[in-house]
């Protein structure tokens, strides 16, 4: 191999060996910090104890500001807020897809005043702990696929040419360590998720973007493999 590629190889190696590392260090320290608050989550449990949060949100705005609302805040049959001043009993209204418990317009000497409470959401130490814990083994995955990326910097930043079989090993490695992080990914967003609206339901979404990595990592193994099946040919025949 031409010793400036070669180079280049080993040097792109050493550097994404040595980020790496760093980014282990940084993830093993945020599941020491998720793992203390899932410790102190439990002890808060066991007092029963229970958050609930409401938002109250006062909006001083001139004649012309109820114009420039169409679009942004809409009832439950989609008539234009702007429009409404009085509101019949019952009428759901949602602001950036948050339920308003509380609505109410009121003219001033300069405007308008809207006033809005959001409906209450509760924060329970269940919810949270098992958050945490799924959190935690997320940041596990990440910090093993971490290891799996440093193995095979440790390998390009070696090697005569990438077309050996430690890199290639690395590199199957590296794709099996994808798939737990892309299958805990969004079971741990969802959850959160669930956490912040205070809501029992999942909402599961797919990990394309994940996937499509998996299938780019594996497809470049196959890549290399053949790679390495030339060289070894070459250097036959030589």
């Amino acid at each position: 191999m031409n010793s400036k590629i070669k180079q280049n190889i080993n040097t792109a190696g050493t550097v994404g060996y040595v980020v790496s590392i760093i980014i282990i260090i940084c993830l093993i320290a945020g599941m020491v910090a998720v793992a203390i608050g899932t410790v102190s989550a439990g002890l808060v449990a066991k007092q029963d104890i229970n958050v609930t949060v409401e938002t109250q949100i006062d909006v001083d705005a001139g004649k012309g500001a109820l114009d420039k609302l169409k679009g942004f805040i809409k009832t439950d049959d989609g008539e234009d807020i702007s429009e409404i001043f009085n509101l019949p009993d019952g009428t759901k209204i949602t602001v950036n897809d948050k339920d308003l418990s509380e609505f109410a317009v009121t003219e001033t000497e300069n405007g308008v005043k809207v006033s809005t409470k959001t409906n209450p959401v509760e924060f329970t130490m269940g919810k949270i702990i098992g958050a945490l814990v799924v959190s935690f083994i997320y940041l596990g995955c990440l910090t093993a696929m971490f290891y799996m990326i440093k193995y095979l910097m440790k390998a390009l930043k070696k090697c005569d040419t990438p077309f050996c079989d430690s890199v290639i090993k690395s590199m199957q490695r590296f794709g099996w360590s994808l798939i737990p992080v892309i299958v805990v990914s969004p079971i741990c967003k969802s959850l959160w998720g669930s956490v912040a609206s205070g809501s029992n339901v999942m909402d599961l979404s797919l990990n394309l973007g994940g996937l499509l990595v998996l299938a780019v990592v594996f497809v470049l193994t196959l890549v290399f493999k053949y790679g390495a099946e030339l060289q070894q040919q070459s250097d036959e025949t030589l």
